[in-house]
């Protein structure tokens, strides 16, 4: 998504039905970086085995702080870049590019052993505690509910009709967890992202950020590739 895409695809924000009724303290966002919004798995995520927060659950990391949000949030996915991290040059790379595709070559060959990590990269409004965030989805579960998560993300009218589709604003969506249990006996959570029709279609959001605001954000966030775009091109 360029930054003119992101632009016109949020032109109807406001049309997203937020219910007058407050239900959390509103975030502050603090430092350079968006706080971001991690599923913790299996018990053996650090998170979880450092006491910080439940297996199963998600939790929202700012610095130092974490929060245990439960097994349940209630999102506004704005926009979405595919991204790949090379963890032993601590470089992240986006699509589409060379660096991308070798990371993710790397990871469909040798896994946790590659020394890489892809997936989809989303900024995401949460109206839990009302503030952006980001979710980057690097295991197989998460990449799997990437088509779900996509059929909220807001669709501008180019794009409506490049594809022969309908143009629309962002829209509230779900993501939960789901247990599962393995041919072993040994069980974990996964991703579980109803769609549409299955979750709610309002948010109890007091305050909800400004069309201006999410523009601003979303144009930042998709920067990041477009940076990374022209250093390679020097």
């Amino acid at each position: 998504m360029t930054k003119t895409e992101a632009t016109t695809a949020l032109a109807a924000f406001g049309a997203i039905p937020f219910s007058p009724a407050a239900i959390a303290v509103p975030g502050a966002q603090t430092g350079k970086f968006l706080p971001r919004v991690q599923f913790l798995s299996t018990g053996s995520c650090k998170l979880v085995s450092e006491g910080k927060a439940k297996v199963g659950s998600y939790a929202l990391i700012d610095g130092g702080n974490v929060i245990d949000l439960g097994k349940e949030i209630n999102v506004i996915p704005l926009c979405k870049l595919n991204k790949a991290v090379d963890i032993a040059e601590g470089v992240s790379h986006f699509a589409p590019s060379e660096d991308y595709d070798r990371c993710v070559a790397a990871v469909e060959d040798s896994g946790f052993d590659s020394g890489c990590m892809y997936g989809p990269y989303y900024l995401l409004f949460l109206a839990d505690t009302e503030q952006f965030v980001e979710l980057f989805l690097t295991n197989t579960s998460g990449r799997n509910e990437e088509s779900n998560i996509d059929s909220f993300l807001p669709i501008s009218a180019e794009a409506a009709a490049q594809h022969g589709i309908e143009a629309r604003a962002p829209r509230p969506a779900t993501l939960g967890s789901k247990e599962v249990t393995s041919k072993r006996g040994k069980k974990s959570y996964t991703y579980n992202v109803p769609l549409t029709n299955e979750c709610t279609t309002t948010l109890n959001v007091e305050n909800p950020p400004t069309q201006e605001d999410v523009i601003s954000r979303c144009n930042k966030f998709v920067a990041q590739a477009d940076v990374e775009t022209e250093s390679r091109s020097r």
